[in-house]
């Protein structure tokens, strides 16, 4: 069954990349629509691209076809709502308190952008006509990961560290121990949200598990084979220069296998590999990203050291901002004495003139406030975004970005609507400059030549709506953080629900649940389908003889050995009592009674031994197919029911 995934709507500000996120508002800002550059753009970007198919879907659900391609949904929707959508991003926040240390979003963004040129590549090469569409889903297809790593920071973290490998089935199996859920089954249910068809969410939630692929259906198949060939391909690209090791050994049996089935040779697969590093290399090469795959390695991360820039005014205080990188806001101590009243702040200074940035800084700096200084508009912005700053004081008219510009770039996002925006005018009695910069979205003025007592007083005004903001804000990430709790807590209650506590398999509810909607699907596609009911033989004798605690163990036993001879498609469940159902999707009658005397084999191979209990135990085993006869899912479990009776009839320990 589907797990419910209600922090959904937490997802809505995932964070995208600092670096496609002020190209994309360079490109907003010129008169030329460029369309295949934002389209580049949004193919570097999973959560911005995501929200606009979203869009494309929702405004126009009447629509027959859905929209599951950046290029697809741009048209659909039109560069001006695109625009007022796209503007809204959210950049990756770091905080004094808690950080991101154990996620390295430059390594998710980098794998997932090879993953998206990948897919396109493989699916070209394979010749598909949807490149496109498997250009978005190779870029979405592990944007659950970014949900997980931003909603449940701190559990993420400890499953970052045990299992870093992103590719692994381990990590999986983790984050369902953890978090009652995987980044696979959040993915399906973020591009359900979004619109997506169902064979590509299917391929998502199924891509992980070779086994898996290859029982589902052609289409979904063909998908999840492209995504799990890709990504498999993408850790033996950014994992190049590391050595041998298990990750990429099982990369390259993943690549190798999965390329068969999308009937691509090894030189097919190896011309389409290259094009596509070359591809991204391109694209990133465009964006100003570094290539190279050392540099979004987590082990690598922490020796490449940030972009050298200083600016230096002559209080003799300089400034490096750190490029890309979020760094913790600092918390400053009030200021009390000599002459100097309120509250520190931190401040940004942007102004194009070095005799303002001297003067202004210099008043602020005497005021106690940490200054920090931007020679332009374009400066300005990209520290506004990344270094945290309380308070922007900008002067109106600089090359480039003027002040009232750069406010409605800064308003326009996530980050910029917690500042407080004084804006620089000499114009005072100027009423239009200042009600355009109000308009804008400064939230006061001050005039030049500064009045210092003025400054001041101003600064302490915006300092009272930065800490409203800033209370209003932690309300709503503590709801924020209650609510992804109580998502866990929804999932661990629904899984106890549906678990026996004494074996760990699924119960009765989830078995009749589970064979609904298996029972669908095969009505649906028309795929075999075929169910198994096993009985304990003399269960009654084993209770009898030693208890129910050894009753207990047996059962315990044969679960787990049930378990060990199944597949990873296989469902297995404690029906009650001493019988259990297993549900075997895409099987024919004849492959549930092979698998059948494999479970009776590996149930009845060797005794149980519990205390003095030492004693061998067999299994009945009924297996009843779907056919176009049956009406509902109760006349197949009634076949299977006969069909357990004729073993029990026939001497037991056998298959019927």
């Amino acid at each position: 069954m589907d797990k419910k995934f209600d922090e959904l709507g937490l997802t809505g500000g995932l964070p995208s990349s600092l670096t496609v996120s002020m190209r994309l508002m360079d490109l907003m800002r010129s008169d030329r629509r460029d369309v295949d550059a934002l389209v580049d753009m949004l193919h570097c970007d999973p959560s911005l691209s995501l929200r606009l198919i979203k869009l494309a879907n929702q405004t126009h659900s009447r629509r027959p076809s859905r929209v599951e391609d950046v290029g697809s949904a741009l048209k659909r929707v039109g560069w001006d709502a695109a625009e007022t959508l796209l503007m809204g991003f959210s950049l990756v926040r770091q905080g004094a308190a808690g950080g991101w240390s154990d996620f390295d979003h430059e390594a998710y963004w980098a794998r997932a952008q090879l993953t998206a040129c990948l897919c396109e590549s493989l699916s070209g090469a394979a010749g598909w006509s949807s490149t496109q569409r498997a250009h978005s889903l190779g870029l979405l297809a592990d944007v659950g990961t970014l949900a997980l790593a931003n909603i449940h920071r701190d559990r993420f973290s400890v499953i970052v560290q045990d299992q870093p490998e992103p590719i692994a089935p381990e990590r999986v199996r983790l984050e369902t121990d953890v978090l009652g859920i995987s980044h696979c089954e959040v993915s399906h249910a973020m591009l359900e949200d979004a619109g997506l068809t169902y064979s590509l969410r299917q391929a998502v939630l199924v891509h992980k598990d070779y086994e898996r692929i290859c029982d589902q259906e052609n289409d979904v198949k063909t998908w999840a084979a492209l995504l799990l060939a890709s990504q498999a391909a993408a850790t033996l690209y950014l994992g190049r220069g590391r050595g041998a090791d298990s990750s990429r050994n099982q990369a390259e049996d993943l690549l190798a296998k999965t390329t068969q089935l999308l009937g691509l040779s090894m030189e097919q697969t190896e011309e389409a590999c290259t094009e596509a590093a070359q591809e991204w290399t391109r694209v990133r090469e465009a964006l100003g990203l570094q290539p190279e795959a050392a540099k979004y390695l987590k082990a690598n991360s922490a020796s490449s050291s940030p972009a050298d820039s200083s600016d230096e005014d002559s209080t003799g205080a300089a400034l490096r901002p750190i490029r890309g990188i979020v760094t913790p806001s600092i918390q400053l101590a009030p200021v009390l004495g000599n002459g100097r009243w309120g509250e520190a702040a931190r401040i940004l200074l942007v102004d194009d003139d070095p005799l303002t940035r001297r003067v202004v800084g210099s008043q602020l700096r005497r005021a106690g406030h940490e200054v920090l200084v931007a020679k332009d508009g374009r400066e300005g912005l990209e520290m506004a975004l990344t270094l945290n700053p309380q308070i922007v004081i900008t002067d109106w008219t600089m090359p480039g970005i003027c002040g009232v510009e750069l406010c409605e770039l800064l308003r326009a996002t996530d980050v910029g609507r917690r500042l407080c925006i004084l804006m620089l005018t000499s114009c005072d009695d100027d009423d239009d400059q200042v009600i355009s910069a109000l308009r804008a979205g400064a939230d006061d003025y001050v005039t030049k030549p500064s009045n210092p007592r003025i400054l001041q007083a101003r600064v302490q005004a915006g300092l009272r709506t930065v800490h409203l903001r800033e209370r209003s804000e932690s309300m709503e990430q503590t709801h924020q953080g209650e609510v992804a709790e109580l998502g866990i807590l929804a999932r661990q209650l629904e899984s106890a629900a549906l678990t026996d506590p004494l074996t760990q398999l699924p119960n009765r509810r989830y078995a009749i649940q589970r064979l609904e909607q298996e029972w669908e699907m095969a009505s649906r596609t028309g795929r075999p389908m075929s169910v198994i009911i096993a009985d304990v033989d003399h269960f009654k004798r084993v209770n009898d003889r030693h208890g129910h605690g050894g009753g207990d163990e047996v059962l315990k036993v044969v679960s787990s050995r049930m378990r060990g001879a199944s597949r990873s498609t296989d469902v297995v469940c404690r029906f009650g009592g001493e019988e259990f159902l297993t549900l075997n999707p895409a099987c024919t009658g004849q492959e549930a009674l092979r698998y059948a005397e494999r479970v009776r084999s590996a149930v009845g191979c060797k005794p149980i031994r519990h205390g003095a209990m030492d004693c061998l135990v067999t299994l009945s085993l009924g297996i009843a197919e779907r056919t176009p006869e049956m009406k509902s899912s109760d006349e197949l479990l009634l076949a299977a029911d006969r069909a357990l009776y004729t073993a029990k009839a026939a001497g037991r320990n056998r298959c019927a």
